[in-house]
């Protein structure tokens, strides 16, 4: 006879089904009720599925071949989970590549940038320079910006932005000493 103490709504299908706690327990049910239950409703259970939803096993009437198989809602689900993590995963490691590049461009740019201080400092006094060499500084100045926003070696921008303040501290004496030069023509 067919048992009713273990009759519960399924999601997942959205109907009342009969659960089972193994495989087994549910291919027993059917080889001693299929001939009884068929009599009664014209319908037997031709096999068993486990259900993701209800973590059981059921019994069906419906005969699933390779063909025609229907995923059910609780596997698409999980499909779209897992196809979301890989999509999340390779965007995380694409921005990652992204950081460690342009951070590598920075790292260039703060070597010429320390190279080219050191040029300056030989020639700072030179009055021809000054302008051309405040120019320089303030391009400098943006570089450093992006670095202390993206860069994570901050002891390196620390050193180089100390740099930067005392060679353009020299620039400003330079060009407040220079008396055929606007102090105003420049970004002080």
């Amino acid at each position: 006879m067919k048992p009713t103490k273990n009759r519960v709504f399924c999601m997942d299908c959205g109907k009342p089904k009969m659960v089972f706690e193994t495989e087994k327990k549910a291919n027993t049910f059917m080889r001693f009720n299929s001939e009884e239950i068929k009599e009664l409703t014209g319908i037997c259970p031709v096999r068993s599925y486990y259900c993701m939803y209800c973590n059981a096993w059921h019994v069906s009437s419906s005969r699933v071949s390779a063909r025609n198989y229907v995923k059910s809602k609780t596997e698409i689900v999980i499909e779209l989970y897992k196809k979301d993590l890989e999509k999340k995963a390779l965007q995380s490691t694409h921005t990652h590549d992204q950081h460690a590049a342009r951070t590598r461009e920075l790292n260039k740019q703060l070597t010429q940038i320390e190279y080219d201080i050191k040029e300056m400092e030989s020639h700072v006094n030179e009055v021809e320079n000054l302008s051309n060499n405040w120019q320089i500084i303030n391009s400098f100045m943006l570089v450093l910006e992006e670095a202390k926003a993206v860069y994570c070696k901050f002891a390196r921008i620390v050193r180089v932005d100390a740099k930067l303040k005392k060679i353009s501290a020299k620039i400003k004496a330079g060009l407040a000493g220079n008396t055929n030069l606007k102090i105003g023509e420049f970004e002080i």
